[in-house]
């Protein structure tokens, strides 16, 4: 298992800076010591699982999608709601108003959750001004400082043959500078930023620790990133342009059998568990990953990934079922933001209740 990163102390990071004539802070040197990739589920980042199988969550650099003649819909003045295949349009602003009939649960088993934005880089967001942003704008809230490894850039493409799903390239190393973690004093809230990619995460760290709900990180996430915006136009650094948004939730189902790792026909409604004879023997281990395009108004504007992969946490057994909802906002305001992360969290949950069985239904408490 790897073990979470080690957070420099406040005094220890500012140590490291000294004023210049530029009248922000310059650092010496490197913000911290060399560290890992940070152990959650971020944006394009590596989610602890896949910490442990050195595997990416997504792919590398992308190149510029060509512009498409057909106009994006509009989805930043009411919250589309997912019924079925169909997409359909309820009237008001855009909120956290959750749907009537969205899927509720009493005891999910969701244990990180991040919600994103990726945008043009803006080269000028160095390291010493992403140490303003937290001295000015986070510190009080998000002491600790860990640096990490940038993200790549991830893209949902479509209509490119050759790649059915579109979801990224990787054109050569990202020359983008690391990332910036910022860690609150509980350990379950983070902040990223680098020059291309704001995140804010939430992961549960205790057992008893209770599900703060999308709504909580919605509002912090609106509210923070309203501060980077303002953070940018006030020093002249460039501007805020999304081009991709982004919500994860991991979720740690226990098996009380290790055994049991390749029997998923209770937990995963598509599986049956049925072969058309008898030749092979009961799975050991089975991975499912299945990925579905998100259409509004006719056309895809992104794309709902589940994965479903067995793990281990300690010693205990569990299945790990990641959701991602990511694609293109339809403008360039905070709105538009959260208006797709809206429509991302809401594929997000309906997706999981379509792929999970009733009889886990049951026990997590679904409500509605």
């Amino acid at each position: 298992m790897v073990r979470p990163p080690h957070a420099v102390p406040l005094p220890a990071t500012l140590a490291r800076f000294r004023r210049t004539g530029r009248r922000h802070l310059r650092p010496r040197g490197r913000v911290s010591r060399a560290l890992p990739p940070v152990e959650v589920a971020v944006t394009g980042a590596l989610t602890h699982d896949q910490v442990a199988r050195g595997r990416l969550a997504s792919g590398g650099r992308a190149r510029r999608r060509p512009r498409n003649r057909r106009e994006s819909p509009r989805i930043s003045n009411g919250s589309l709601l997912a019924k079925g295949r169909r997409m359909v349009e309820s009237s008001g602003r855009v909120t956290a108003g959750r749907a009537k009939d969205l899927p509720e649960f009493e005891r999910p088993p969701v244990v990180e959750v991040a919600l994103g934005v990726q945008f043009e880089p803006v080269p000028k967001l160095d390291g010493s001004w992403i140490a303003r942003f937290w001295l000015e704008h986070a510190r009080a809230r998000f002491p600790e400082w860990i640096e990490a490894p940038a993200l790549p850039p991830a893209i949902e493409w479509f209509g490119i043959p050759g790649q059915p799903r579109g979801v990224m390239f990787r054109l050569g190393q990202s020359a983008l500078a690391n990332r910036a973690v910022f860690q609150d004093a509980s350990h379950t809230g983070l902040l990223q930023l680098q020059q291309d990619r704001f995140v804010r995460n939430w992961r549960k760290v205790g057992k008893g620790e209770a599900y703060p709900r999308y709504e909580s990180i919605r509002a912090s996430f609106a509210s923070e990133v309203s501060q980077l915006r303002q953070f940018l136009t006030q020093h002249q650094l460039g501007e805020l342009i999304p081009n991709q948004c982004e919500v994860t939730y991991v979720n740690h189902i226990a098996v009380d059998d290790v055994n049991k790792l390749g029997q998923i026909e209770t937990l995963f409604a598509p599986w049956s568990g049925k072969f058309s004879d008898g030749w092979l023997s009961t799975p050991e281990t089975v991975e499912v990953a299945s990925h579905h395009r998100i259409v509004i108004e006719g056309v895809p504007v992104g794309r709902l990934h589940i994965a479903l992969q067995p793990g281990y946490g300690g010693t205990e057994a569990m299945f790990v079922l990641t959701l991602t909802a990511r694609g293109r906002p339809s403008g360039p305001m905070d709105t538009d933001v959260l208006a797709f992360l809206d429509v991302g969290r809401e594929q997000i949950v309906r997706g999981f209740t379509s792929m999970t069985s009733t009889e886990m239904h049951a026990k997590w408490g679904r409500r509605t």
